[in-house]
């Protein structure tokens, strides 16, 4: 039974960054912007995503706290896409302060927050664990929106093992590094073969 149950965990480890990554569009840039324009910018400001969740909870304290988590979230997420867009040294600099010269001002907001329940989202349907963003990129020194990327994540339909370690935190994670990655194809730092997407997930990226 350890054995068993040592496996289906291993297995849920495994399929976590897949269900992570499956969450975010490639770049959508803005009309006359161009996908390659990104890689003028040599340095990056990231802002904490705003809560624009529309769902609501009738207990007004209920309600509080949870307005108090998504706020909280959106600066995780933050922080998580800037130590991610900070490795590799592909920008001179990734700060949350404005900067000079060429910068990038990554912004957004939160459209869905659901941190759901661990013991319900084992049976698959119900409790399920949810994260979604509009991400935006904008010029610093005009405040014009270059385009952003939509992250839709949510936890297995499926029963087991899976859905019990999808929780809404790695759902952020796995959703930054994502993002990241489609800052850099559209720059064109990096090919999508060499984010390490597999099957269905690796697609050839075109302009």
């Amino acid at each position: 039974m350890r054995r068993v149950a040592g496996f289906a965990l291993a297995i849920a480890a495994l399929a976590l960054p897949l269900a992570a990554a499956a969450g975010a569009s490639k770049f959508d840039p803005a009309k006359g912007v161009k996908p390659r324009d990104l890689a003028g910018y040599t340095r990056v400001v990231i802002e904490p995503l705003t809560d624009a969740v529309e769902k609501k909870v009738k207990d007004p304290e209920d309600e509080a706290e949870r307005r108090r988590i998504i706020a909280d979230a959106g600066r995780l997420f933050a922080e998580h896409l800037a130590k991610r867009l900070a490795e590799g040294g592909r920008f001179e600099s990734v700060a949350v302060a404005p900067a000079p010269g060429a910068t990038l001002v990554i912004g957004g907001r939160i459209t869905k927050y659901e941190r759901g329940n661990a013991v319900v989202r084992y049976s698959g349907v119900f409790g399920r664990s949810k994260f979604g963003a509009v991400v935006e990129l904008r010029d610093a020194a005009t405040g014009k929106v270059l385009g952003d990327i939509e992250v839709d994540v949510a936890s297995s339909v499926i029963p087991g093992a899976v859905n019990v370690i999808q929780s809404v935190g790695q759902f952020m994670e796995g959703s930054a590094i994502r993002v990241r990655d489609e800052i850099l194809i559209a720059r064109g730092d990096l090919r999508r073969e060499e984010t390490g997407r597999q099957g269905r997930l690796r697609e050839k990226y075109a302009d």
